[in-house]
């Protein structure tokens, strides 16, 4: 059996492989504007995310993986993310003033009228363990910053004094500040994009949850949310309806049923 060799450059060394990276996430440059169903939002930050993007050609096939903002209406940081079986879930993000923050989704009572699709599964503060793409967590898009390194100068309009150079500042927000509160869309009922055929059984065709549907249940979210602290009257604020930005959820045709013999279920 011939023995295996690394390869080699053009002087004759041997050379590194080169990785692929092109399963590795990747950030993606800011448009000003991004259109999502009949609205469009200023994003702070995009992801490509292959290994979660299904790799079937579908409805969700121009989305981005990973999008975040902050709601126009109600200053909360929103987003959407992801996940390994294709779908799509939404967060937002809640201050410590809020009367949920620090609340365990399950202790929500639904009386209050958070109704986010199929109900709140997420309530944890930011993560900033998770490698950036998948943490649900305030990320801004920016250039990696040295925070050990001595800023950058820039003089003063007068000239007589240095200031630190906007763009050298670091975007700081109060992320450890923020409590999450989430939902996701591998329900009944829900579509899987990675599951193919395999869907779960169910009574109707399975829906995918497109990103014009989760980001109005992200935005419905966050105005629900917003609804529970009061305006300087004392007031409560009204609640948005969660379907009022919503294009209608992209409903995909009914899986096959397996062949006799072969598998159907999946994990």
């Amino acid at each position: 059996m011939p023995k295996r060799t690394t390869p080699t450059n053009r002087s004759g060394r041997r050379g590194k492989s080169v990785p692929d990276l092109s399963s590795e996430p990747t950030e993606l440059s800011l448009p000003r504007t991004y259109a999502i169903g009949n609205t469009e939002i200023v994003p702070e930050q995009m992801w490509r995310i292959p290994r979660h993007h299904p790799a079937a050609s579908g409805p969700w096939s121009g989305e981005p993986d990973r999008i975040g903002w902050t709601d126009a209406v109600t200053g909360y940081a929103c987003l959407i993310i992801r996940q390994r079986n294709g779908t799509l879930s939404g967060y937002a993000a809640v201050p410590c003033t809020h009367p949920l923050w620090g609340f365990d989704h399950g202790a929500v009572p639904r009386s209050i009228g958070i109704r986010p699709h199929a109900g709140l599964n997420y309530s944890q503060s930011c993560d900033e363990q998770s490698p950036a793409p998948f943490r649900v967590c305030h990320i801004h898009h920016t250039d990696p910053i040295d925070l050990m390194r001595e800023p950058d100068r820039a003089v003063d309009d007068d000239g007589s004094r240095y200031r630190h150079a906007p763009s050298d500042e670091p975007s700081m927000s109060p992320a450890g500040d923020a409590w999450w509160l989430g939902f996701s869309t591998d329900q009944d009922g829900d579509f899987l994009p990675t599951y193919g055929d395999r869907q779960r059984p169910s009574v109707e065709p399975p829906v995918y949850r497109d990103l014009a549907y989760v980001y109005s249940q992200v935005v419905g979210l966050a105005h629900q949310l917003r609804s529970l602290e009061v305006d300087g009257t004392g007031a409560p604020l009204p609640i948005a309806g969660p379907h009022s930005a919503a294009e209608p959820p992209i409903a995909l045709p009914k899986p096959r049923k397996p062949r006799a013999g072969k598998g159907g279920a999946h994990d």
